[in-house]
């Protein structure tokens, strides 16, 4: 509440301004991102506005802060005084109060010398330095978070308190954390922040720097999302303006910039090219971030087919992950681990990591990770023998990526469902699931190359000549093709007898 202020007088305040902004309360609701119910019960006097809100009210309306504390509400205390019968003070009273503080603002304008802009203005604010900038950002992202909006871009376009270089730092990284469950919060979140970098003030070698790197996570998110030549022209345009803007003192981070591009590149296939930019990130991140880089590395070494050494890299990557600080990139690498020791057929060690991996999946509540957690768990059943058990959980977890039209897991976990039926001389039911498989020939993504070999499949099932070999190699395959379209699969016809 404003300091000795009846409250009365900040609740005619607020209709007062609504007054003279004519402006309805659904209306002030729009432009602040404040409950039309909390506005209605500051008009009534059930609640009172905290000097805050009355700030951001006046903002609103378009009337200056300083008019309403040297004229308005001096006239609303006024008021209330000559309805009530006490104090001497009259509404003229304020009125000549009023005019005689604005010649004296007047004159000492006039006997004072214009200052320059660059008095005016700190060149560093919300650029430097990084803790302040990331601190502030902070404090934004709650407020956005906490509002009652479900979509806080108008607030952004609206208040100028958003358009800050460390709100869209912050919601680059918030994007590329959510990639790997929600795809589409993903992409908001990069939007956001490129909206963010554009509505940003200040140096523009800095602000060239700023709107590369956003642009550098939207095309993150279109890798995700399987878009790889739209990813690499994004990419390559936020990188032009990232590099415009080199000789800018800013906070962003260029190893996060080297580890954008090593992912683009190991979906690209261009694996060397992509251990170098990896290497030149761990030469220059701070030492707290070496454990998420060397997890990427992990997973370039594995699609290069040197999985015993993605292995050892992951196990170099564990003391370097700590659960307290960084819970989901936790949860990623003990699962990429197990999983790494699965596909080499090692299936022991996975079996005694996956309760707490199931335990740290359920207790962050990521939907698609629960998923794959399934399957992984489908997975090491069926490396121990349980074949039920895995028909059980790769069955269910087929019928869920299908519901999700996630065409190359749902493929994926197809094959691998396969070879647990035919290793129980179910034949009938590989027959019935390739059958199933109808909807992934028009799904988009799915490259030439990958779907003649999942046609071999299906004409194998349908006439029962399908053979665990075939699966198990056709998996492989897949695995490998999901980012290379020009990878055929090498097949033996004596394998389709």
């Amino acid at each position: 509440m404003i300091p000795n202020r009846p409250p009365e007088d900040l609740h005619t305040l607020v209709r007062l301004l609504l007054a003279l902004a004519n402006c309805s309360r659904q209306s002030l609701a729009r432009k602040t991102g404040v409950n039309p119910n909390t506005i209605t019960n500051y008009c009534t006097g059930k609640s009172t506005p905290s000097r805050t809100m009355i700030e951001r009210f006046a903002r609103a309306t378009e009337v200056s802060i300083d008019l309403v504390d040297t004229f308005l509400l001096p006239v609303i205390a006024a008021r209330r005084l000559r309805a009530a019968g006490k104090g001497e003070g009259t509404v003229t009273d304020v009125f000549q109060r009023f005019e005689t503080r604005m010649q004296g603002i007047s004159r000492k304008l006039a006997e004072s010398p214009v200052p320059l802009i660059g008095e005016l203005e700190d060149p560093d604010k919300g650029w430097w330095p990084p803790e302040t900038v990331r601190r502030e950002a902070l404090d934004l992202w709650n407020h956005l978070a906490l509002g009652e909006e479900e979509d806080p871009e108008p607030l952004v376009e609206r208040w100028e308190e958003f358009h800050h270089p460390g709100l869209a730092e912050l919601l680059c990284h918030l994007s590329e954390e959510a990639a790997s469950d929600d795809a589409d919060r993903a992409l908001k979140l990069a939007s956001l922040a490129h909206r963010v970098a554009e509505l940003v003030s200040g140096d523009p070698l800095r602000r060239q720097r700023l709107l590369g790197y956003t642009l550098l996570f939207l095309a993150n998110c279109l890798r995700v999302a399987g878009d790889l030549p739209a990813a690499r022209k994004k990419f390559n345009k936020g990188l032009g303006l990232w590099r415009a803007g080199e000789d800018a003192s800013i906070f962003l981070a260029k190893w996060r910039v080297l580890d954008l591009e090593a992912s683009l590149l190991r979906d690209e296939r261009q694996f060397t090219a992509a251990l170098d930019r990896i290497q030149q990130a761990l030469d220059t991140a701070p030492a707290e971030y070496r454990g998420r880089i060397l997890l990427k590395k992990s997973a370039v070494l594995e699609q290069m087919g040197k999985g015993a050494e993605a292995i050892q890299v992951l196990r170099d990557a564990k003391p370097l992950i700590k659960r307290k600080r960084e819970p989901r990139l936790f949860l990623t690498h003990r699962f990429n681990f197990a999983t790494a020791l699965c596909l080499m057929g090692r299936f022991e060690e996975p079996e005694r990591m996956l309760p707490r991996i199931t335990f740290l999946a359920n207790q962050l509540g990521m939907d698609l990770t629960n998923l794959r957690v399934k399957w992984l768990t489908g997975r090491i059943h069926a490396g121990r023998g349980r074949l039920d058990e895995a028909v059980s959980l790769l069955e269910e977890v087929r019928q869920q990526f299908t519901e999700l039209a996630s065409a190359w897991d749902s493929s994926l976990v197809t094959l691998e469902l396969a070879t647990v039926f035919l290793r129980l001389g179910r034949t009938a039911e590989v027959r019935d699931i390739a059958n199933e498989l109808v909807w992934v020939f028009e799904a988009q993504g799915i490259h030439v190359e990958a779907l003649a070999a999942l046609t071999l499949f299906c004409q194998a099932a349908l006439q029962e000549t399908a053979t665990v070999d075939l699966t198990e190699r056709m998996a492989q395959y897949l695995r490998k093709a999901q980012g290379d379209p020009n990878l055929r699969f090498k097949h033996e016809p004596k394998t389709l007898r």
